[in-house]
Parts: C-alpha cells; sequence; structure tokens
C-alpha cells in the first residue's frame, strides 16, 4: 500500500522542509500510496448511518463532523492502512524526517481513525490535545490522510495552520485523493479549516488520521483538552453580527440571540458584545478608536471563551 522506495527516497529532502518549515514544522506529500488504492480506502459505507445524523457537540466549534477509531467500523483496506502507518517500518521513516526520537505509534487510534465532514460543516481553528490518556506520553504529531477525488477547491475545506496571532493561514492545502500532510503538535499549533464546506450534498470531505507520541519534552505540561479559537475574521464577523442587534435594538430578544447560538458560543458572543460596548464607549473619547463592523475592527483580538 505504502510506496516504501519513493517515501525513503524523498525523506532526506522533507527533512530539509521540515527543518525549514514555520511558525510550526510541517511536511506535504503528495501520492504516499499506491494510487489504484486510494479509491477503496475512501470507503466509509461501514459507517454511513453515523455520518448522517450530526456531530452531537455541546459547543459550536465543529459541526458535521462524524467519524470512528474502532476497527469494526474499517474495511480489511483501512485497517492495513492503520497498521502500516503504525509499523516499525513507517515510524523509522517519521523519525527520519522529524529528528523526533524516541517516537512512538499509537494502534488505539485516540482521537484518530475515520473522519468526514458534510456539506455545511466546518472545524474551527484549535490545538490539539497533548498527551496519550492510556499511556501518558506526549502527543507529537498529527498525520492526516486526505481521500477526496476530483476535489473542486471552490468547495472549501482546505487544511489550514494558522499562525500564533490567528490573523492568517500561513499554509493551505486542498483535501486531495491521496495527499498526506505531517505536522508537529505543540501549543501553537493551530488548525483547521473554520469555513463551512460548500460541497453538493452528496460529496463530503473524508480523512484518515494518525497521532505519534514521544516522550515529555521539559517544558511541556499536559492538556487533556482541544483548544479552539476563534480566528481575527471571525471575531469581526461576530462582532458585526452582534453590532447588527445592538442596532436594531434587539439585544433583548431570545430568538435573535438564539440564532447567534445557533453558530457561536455563548461565552463567546457575550465577550463580542462586551468588546462592541467597550469600542462605542471609547468611540466617545476618540473618533478613531471605533470602526464600523464591517468585517475589519480597529482592536486587538479578544480572548477566547
Amino acid at each position: 500500500m505504502i510506496r516504501w522506495d519513493y517515501l525513503e527516497d524523498i525523506a532526506e529532502a522533507k527533512r530539509r522542509e521540515w527543518d525549514g518549515a514555520g511558525p510550526i514544522r510541517f511536511v506535504l506529500i503528495d501520492q504516499p500510496l499506491e494510487a489504484e488504492l486510494c479509491e477503496a480506502l475512501a470507503d466509509f459505507s461501514r459507517i454511513r448511518a453515523k455520518f448522517e445524523k450530526p456531530l452531537l457537540k455541546r459547543h459550536k466549534h465543529v459541526r458535521g463532523k462524524s467519524g470512528s477509531p474502532s476497527p469494526d467500523n474499517m474495511t480489511d483496506l483501512q485497517r492495513r492502512f492503520f497498521a502500516e502507518v503504525n509499523g516499525a517500518r513507517f515510524l523509522a521513516l517519521v523519525r527520519r524526517i522529524t529528528g523526533i526520537d524516541p517516537l512512538y505509534a499509537d494502534p488505539a487510534l485516540n482521537g484518530g481513525g475515520l473522519h468526514q465532514i458534510r456539506t455545511g460543516g466546518y472545524l474551527n481553528v484549535h490545538t490539539d490535545f497533548n498527551f496519550d490518556p492510556e499511556t501518558g506520553r506526549n502527543r507529537r504529531l498529527n498525520l492526516l490522510l486526505y481521500l477526496n477525488k476530483d476535489w473542486d477547491r471552490a468547495w472549501g475545506g482546505d487544511i489550514e495552520l494558522w499562525d500564533a496571532a490567528l490573523d492568517r493561514p500561513f499554509f493551505s492545502a486542498a483535501p486531495e485523493m491521496n495527499r498526506m500532510l505531517l505536522f508537529e503538535t505543540t501549543e501553537t499549533s493551530f488548525h483547521g479549516h473554520p469555513t463551512p464546506l460548500a460541497t453538493p450534498p452528496w460529496i463530503t470531505r473524508k480523512s484518515l488520521a494518525v497521532y505519534y507520541y514521544s516522550d515529555w519534552p521539559a517544558d511541556v505540561s499536559p492538556r487533556k483538552h482541544t483548544g479552539y479559537q476563534l480566528t481575527r475574521a471571525q471575531w469581526a464577523a461576530l462582532i458585526g453580527q452582534v453590532g447588527d442587534l445592538v442596532s436594531a435594538d434587539r439585544v433583548e430578544e431570545d430568538g435573535a440571540v438564539a440564532t447567534l447560538r445557533l453558530r457561536w458560543q455563548t461565552a463567546d458572543i457575550r465577550l463580542a458584545y462586551r468588546t462592541l460596548m467597550g469600542l462605542r464607549s471609547a468611540r466617545l473619547e476618540r473618533e478613531d478608536v471605533w470602526e464600523a463592523p464591517d468585517g475589519t475592527v480597529s482592536l486587538d483580538r479578544p480572548g477566547t471563551g
């Protein structure tokens, strides 16, 4: 399944890319698998019923996403893929590219496995939990394989890596068939695709996910939760929407705020309102402080809820 000769031939070049990448280290590898197997690998029919139901999350940072780490929900070919990328030969290749040693596989696929996002779905920018709940090791690397044939980039769904200020993605790539992304897991390894998918309803965004672990670096502490964040553009959009309610004197209407809660966290809505009120008060003091929330806001990015 894995194109071993090809990957081992490019390993040194990918190591140089890894060392030169930033703000977080990553490499993109196209065609890492035998092409004739990829369409079969994208068969998610065993869990189709699961994907037809909404993912029930208490927060609004994820929509339309589901998945399974269970071998029972995988085809034989999918089980073979995970066995190979968790095997000794592939780990040796990853160590060679990243220089991280020791490096440990995760056959249990905690947080990994088959992932799929439906039309209208999104995954807000985030950093991942950083430890293995079973072994206690440090989660060090993400490996994502995309399996989307004839992907139209106009649909969105690019995998984006963001800078720590969340001003912009410093890297993005379409989730095309047989494309693999390897990147490090750190406190600032922000990634996701925050723009809702615009695919036809019968097309979903499919990927396979694997995580690798290491011993703990001296300066890193365990963090068990995924750290979702709003980007600067999302904050501007939210403040603009809250501003529309304020201007229409609809802030006290339960239905109006409930509509915002379909997309945004309640804590973020409250923070946006406080920010808006603070800016309007500041405008009374200095005319240049406030700009209408039309997609740009003249303030530092607020903290997130």
